[in-house]
């Protein structure tokens, strides 16, 4: 059998978290959505480290309709920045997508030092399928 393999998931903004997915938001991120090879990216801006609120942004991943189940999937920080990120809230880990279903993951940036942050969240499916969003940020 030959073809082309249909890339299941995709990621989409949220918009900014609210208080129930994070209570210490304090504004999101600029996402920029992007087709291809190409990942999303997400511009938390600065933040000075003493601040005791905290920018959070909400992605919705989604697997594309007519598409088979993604399989357990997992959601990963990587990169040298990773420390100033966390997960605050998150309901894709550990469940599997159905076509057209959806999951949420909240991410906080709160930077402990000054300088500029990078990383990636990675939502991946058992099945090979991923998608990822490219954070970055400053700490001032």
């Amino acid at each position: 059998m030959q073809g082309t393999a249909i890339a299941a998931l995709s990621v989409s903004d949220n918009a900014t978290a609210t208080a129930a997915e994070d209570p210490l938001v304090a504004g999101g991120c600029t996402f920029t959505d992007v087709t291809g090879t190409t990942p999303a990216t997400c511009a938390y801006g600065t933040r000075a480290t003493t601040l005791t609120t905290y920018r959070s942004e909400t992605y919705t991943f989604q697997n594309a309709a007519g598409t088979p189940a993604t399989g357990s999937l997992s959601v990963d920080l990587t990169g040298t920045g990773a420390t100033s990120y966390r997960v605050v809230k998150d309901t894709c880990s550990g469940v599997s997508l159905d076509s057209s279903g959806t999951c949420k993951v909240t991410v906080r940036f709160a930077p402990a030092s000054a300088g500029n942050k990078a990383a990636n969240l990675t939502v991946s499916g058992n099945l090979g399928d991923s998608v990822t969003v490219n954070l970055t940020g400053a700490g001032s």
